[in-house]
């Protein structure tokens, strides 16, 4: 697919990237190193908080900025980088001693030590080794005998000793007496500030610094006297997951805040935009630890622009007619790098060879569907980031950032469903709060729905239920039954398998594992018996299953509840539905065979009806009036046996009825059907049921009985003989307001006089004016024209 030939000076880059490294362009953020160099440069000292993502380039930012400042030579200045590592959780002795020790080793090899008053040589011997001590006495055995050594004359002080031109018995002395002194928190402190006092205020003569770490920061061969320690406190957002660690970290540093705000040194704190979130709160409160330590704050944002720069910076030639391949790929790299320097070049990496010593850039015809297939996601995406309806008016870069990087978090999730329908409330927990999803990113729920229609309308996703269009079945009472269910379309998910088989980084990607191969099909057992084969239907409250009884060897259906948190009454309702369907039998009805009820798992077994939904077979292809009328009688002989039962309210509608063949109906749903001898589950002033198919005196609240489920059997009929429910409107709200207001007009019908007086009686407003029982409805259908045996023909037959 693409063979490009890069330039010779490319070498792959695993760490951060270093002022004069030319192996690669640069990614940005020049101008922010920029900022820091001059705010540590123009200043005496203070503690700056460097946030942002990770693998967003914090640490490139901040060693590019300390290597221009040990270049410059100029200010009368020698600048010595202080690099301690705090990803592990510690304490406030600690990280004082860990500073102390970190100063001394850094000063000692690069060969400033030596070069420092003899005062402020011995102050830094005697706080070294005392922080040596004090660790033997605090720390494990194993670790006690790494600090005798130390303590001992280990390599450092081997090297130290004879530079100080201090007597052996003059060291034995230093020793002897820090071995007696008891070095507390509140010690370490003031030896660290002196020695920082001293630095600041003594400085140092240097001609040519020496040392093994001049390879890192090779300071120029004339410098001037003063010296300024940089300490670098990096992967500070290692020790900030969650708000317990939080404090943790706000106790750590108000424990050594007056180090941190002393002059002569500066703080360089790395850390995530969970500690840039907490500072900015706190300072908006005017009174926090973080306000008096943090003198300044920098953001490090996502690089979203670097992809193109980066490429083509690389390339030894224009790409010529590989110019479109190229773009592919550099939109792919965009959707895999998502604005993150280390990700785009763990991501470019993959893609260079060497032949004869030289680096080239090719993606092979095995990965150009992969490529693709990512790169029109890429597309996708930035016609939904580039909305301005998505976008702030007046976006702060971390707010971009999350804007952005929460979008690629729910395409991760949404590839990673593997089919199974859901919802936005599967992203979210029963606070709102995003559960699947990064919590630093604060995903709105709005914001991914807006998402998930996005992906809908460019045919990553499958809506399988819309709420809100008049024909999905309202349940009031759970809010969270009203949403939208998607899952993912079928073309994308036999594309991810695909790629998953042949390529190990997409199986981690797509989280699948040695236990979990890719596979199209995959399976779920129930109670040993029941094996769920493949969803095929998805309500309000549950899901239903293909499934396969392995005892009797015959294909079902199993109806499972579907876990919505905090719902009790959704499980209630479920267990009614179990109870009723249980009780049944009718040749128009679903047949039940088991049910399950065990842990958290509610399910009904049923029968497999194989064929078209009624709605489905009108959008397929318009019924005869006659095929209506003989549908309709069956479907009207079970409301007589449904109410003979005590059973009503079906919810029933054209989606609620199979068609296994022509003139054989059957009622498959009695989600929110009711006895009449059980108490109402649903909330005072909550509607239930399905907008399009409802009485109106269920939607204005009224108790509701089996006259609603003649109307509904008659907006049924519209539907089946017209394609269309009985009232038209965009949403369901409007088909609510309608319902209550306007009378249903049934003379344009396409059947006989008799069959429109029959659906005219049925589609009353007024309950009282309907057929009273479903033996009244029988009788009157079964006169109509389209149901004699034979006769003359009749308009509109």
């Amino acid at each position: 697919m693409l063979s490009l030939p890069l330039k010779r000076s490319f070498r792959y880059v695993h760490e951060p990237l270093r002022a004069g490294v030319d192996a690669i362009p640069s990614l940005g953020n020049e101008q922010l190193a920029t900022e820091l160099r001059d705010r540590i440069a123009y200043s005496r000292g203070g503690a700056f908080l460097i946030s942002g993502f990770r693998g967003a380039g914090k640490s490139t930012t901040v060693l590019r900025a300390l290597d221009a400042l040990v270049q410059d030579g100029d200010r009368g200045e020698l600048v010595v980088p202080v690099v301690l590592n705090i990803a592990r959780s510690t304490d406030t002795d600690r990280l004082l001693f860990a500073l102390v020790r970190r100063i001394f080793e850094s000063l000692n090899d690069e060969g400033l030590l030596a070069r420092l008053p003899a005062e402020t040589q011995q102050s830094l011997l005697l706080a070294y080794m005392r922080t040596s001590l004090s660790f033997k006495q605090t720390v494990s055995d194993a670790l006690e005998r790494g600090a005798i050594a130390d303590a001992g004359g280990g390599s450092a002080l081997k090297t130290v000793v004879p530079k100080l031109s201090l007597t052996a018995k003059r060291t034995r002395s230093l020793a002897h007496e820090a071995q007696f002194l008891a070095y507390s928190e509140t010690d370490v402190e003031h030896d660290l500030m002196r020695i920082v006092t001293l630095i600041d205020r003594e400085g140092v003569v240097v001609s040519e610094a020496r040392g093994r770490l001049r390879r890192l920061w090779p300071w120029p061969r004339t410098a001037g006297s003063r010296l300024r320690l940089a300490v670098v406190l990096d992967e500070a957002d290692k020790l900030t997951d969650g708000e317990s660690s939080l404090s943790a970290v706000e106790k750590l540093l108000g424990g050594i805040k007056n180090v941190l705000t002393m002059p002569g040194i500066h703080f360089l704190v790395v850390a995530g935009p969970d500690l840039h979130d907490q500072v900015i709160r706190d300072a908006a409160r005017g009174n926090s630890v973080y306000e008096s330590v943090f003198g300044w704050r920098m953001y490090v944002p996502c690089i979203w622009d670097a992809v193109h720069h980066f490429v083509e910076g690389l390339l030894m030639e224009p790409p010529g007619d590989q110019v479109d391949e190229l773009t592919l790929f550099c939109d792919y790299l965009s959707f895999k790098a998502r604005g993150m320097p280390r990700r785009l070049l763990q991501e470019f990496h993959q893609f260079v060879v060497w032949e004869n010593g030289s680096p080239l850039l090719r993606v092979t015809d095995r990965d150009a569907e992969r490529i693709r297939f990512y790169a029109r996601l890429e597309d996708i995406l930035r016609k939904h980031l580039d909305n301005a309806s998505g976008a702030e008016l007046f976006p702060v870069p971390i707010d971009e950032d999350r804007r952005r990087l929460s979008a690629y978090y729910v395409i991760d999730w949404v590839l990673r469903s593997e089919g199974e329908p859901f919802r936005t409330a599967d992203l979210f927990t029963e606070d709102g709060n995003a559960n699947e999803l990064d919590p630093l990113l604060r995903a709105s729920p709005r914001s991914v729905e807006h998402l998930l229609r996005h992906l809908a309308d460019h045919g990553v996703l499958e809506t399988v239920r819309r709420a809100g269009d008049g024909d999905a079945t309202l349940i009031g009472d759970v809010p969270s039954a009203q949403e939208n269910v998607y899952q993912l379309a079928s073309g994308v998910k036999r594309a991810l398998l695909g790629f998953a088989r042949g390529n190990q980084s997409e199986r981690v990607a797509l989280g699948m594992t040695p236990a979990n191969p890719p596979t199209e099909h995959t399976y779920v057992m129930l109670m040993g018996r029941y094996r769920l084969e493949q969803v095929i239907g998805e309500g309000g409250m549950s899901r239903v299953w293909r499934g396969h009884d392995k005892v009797l060897g015959r294909a079902i259906a199993v109806k499972m509840l579907r876990e919505l948190p905090g719902d009790q009454s959704l499980t209630a309702r479920f267990k009614r539905e179990i109870r009723i369907f249980a009780g049944l039998d009718h040749p128009n009805i679903v047949q039940y065979y088991d049910a399950i009820e065990r842990d958290e798992t509610l399910a009904i077994v049923m029968e497999f009806v194989q064929g078209p939904t009624l709605a489905e077979l009108v959008r397929r292809e318009p019924l005869h009036a006659k095929d209506v009328a003989r549908i309709g009688a069956k479907l009207a002989h079970a409301l007589v046996y449904l109410e003979e039962q005590g059973v009503f309210r079906l919810d029933m509608k054209p989606a609620n009825v199979m068609m296994p063949e022509r003139d054989e109906p059957k009622i498959i749903d009695l989600g929110i059907a009711r006895h009449s001898e059980s108490a109402d589950i649903t909330g005072v002033g909550s509607m239930i049921g399905t907008p399009h198919y409802m009485a109106p005196e269920q939607v204005d609240g009224m108790p509701p009985d089996h006259r609603g489920d003649i109307f509904a059997f008659g907006a049924t009929m519209v539907f089946a003989l017209t394609g269309a429910p009985p009232v038209e409107a965009d949403n369901a709200l409007d088909v609510i307001r309608k319902l209550l207001t306007e009378d249903i007009d049934v003379s344009g019908l396409p059947c006989s006089a008799e069959f429109r007086q029959v659906l005219h009686t049925a589609l009353r407003r007024d309950p009282a004016e309907r057929f009273q029982h479903a033996a009244d409805l029988v009788t009157a259908l079964e006169a109509v024209p389209e149901l004699a045996p034979a006769g003359p023909h009749r308009p509109g037959e």
